[in-house]
């Protein structure tokens, strides 16, 4: 996962390393320098993102049949049954077949299911 802060306030997210110069022409997302986004990978949906901020994620998704990009909000109550186990209380408590990272774009850190931070 590439985090690429750029003038303007506008942070692009893209799936694997990215070296360009210029607004990445594949799926991405497209946010704030200041935003704080989760990202979660599950193995029951191959080539699937979903993502959870509170402000305003916009996905440039030019790219459709590689990788799909989903709104954790658009449908909260469906989306946190396939992710969390039953009775989770807190942000690590998912299944076994799904991971997490969260990233504070502001802080330039990253947080994943283990708990560890990475700069």
């Amino acid at each position: 996962m590439t985090v690429w802060k750029t003038f303007g306030d506008v942070c692009y997210i893209i799936p694997g390393k990215y070296y360009g110069l210029m607004r990445p022409a594949n799926t991405c997302l497209k946010s704030t320098n200041d935003n704080n986004i989760t990202l979660y990978f599950s193995a029951d949906l191959p080539n699937t993102i979903i993502y959870q901020s509170d402000q305003e994620v916009f996905v440039e998704n030019e790219n459709r049949a590689e990788l799909l990009f989903r709104n954790y909000y658009e449908d909260e109550g469906k989306t946190k049954t396939l992710l969390y186990l039953p009775n989770a209380t807190r942000q690590k408590d998912v299944k076994p077949n799904v991971d997490f990272i969260s990233l504070g774009i502001l802080d330039n850190y990253a947080r994943g299911k283990d708990g560890r931070i990475s700069d």
